[in-house]
């Protein structure tokens, strides 16, 4: 098999980027559904979206080779933009990343201190950036769900226009 089968990096970042802005829309047109309860640690899908994009900011921080600053992490103020502005930095400390990252970078191991300690490769640290929003998009496209807000057509990358 070819190394060009399949969905580059730069096509994820692409879907991650355009789904976001649509729930960045979805979310100012529905200001009072960040307030709906998600349960656990969480607590509201407001503190479930700045969640998903402090994860994001996290990795695309590593990646980018600069320091990993805990108080970049943290919200101006509970506005939708500013909750969505954390997605924006990573995505362009990502995107920037991306631009340059060479295929023998991908197996370049990351120790990380928690759980244990353990090395990761960028490989499966960029799945991890990935898969992590994906899975909690899901979350809150079934709590918008269940409180009876409609979120428009389903999310499928099948839909999307990111990637061809």
């Amino acid at each position: 098999m070819s190394e060009n089968v399949g969905v580059s990096f730069r096509d994820l970042l692409a879907y991650n980027h355009s789904e976001t802005e649509r729930w960045h829309r979805f979310f100012v047109e529905h200001p009072h559904a960040l307030a709906l309860e998600v349960g656990g640690q969480m607590g509201t899908v407001s503190k479930l979206l700045e969640h998903i994009f402090q994860v994001e900011l996290y990795y695309a921080t590593r990646l980018s080779g600069k320091e990993v600053v805990k108080a970049d992490f943290k919200l101006q103020s509970d506005s939708i933009d500013d909750v969505f502005y954390l997605h924006e930095k990573a995505h362009g400390l990502l995107a920037q990343y991306l631009s340059t990252a060479t295929e023998a970078e991908m197996s370049k191991k990351h120790h990380f201190d928690f759980d244990g300690g353990f090395d990761a490769s960028t490989r499966k640290m960029l799945m991890q950036f990935f898969w992590h929003g994906i899975n909690h998009w899901g979350q809150v496209a079934l709590i918008v769900r269940q409180a009876g807000i409609p979120v428009a057509k389903p999310r499928d990358i099948i839909l999307s226009h990111a990637i061809q």
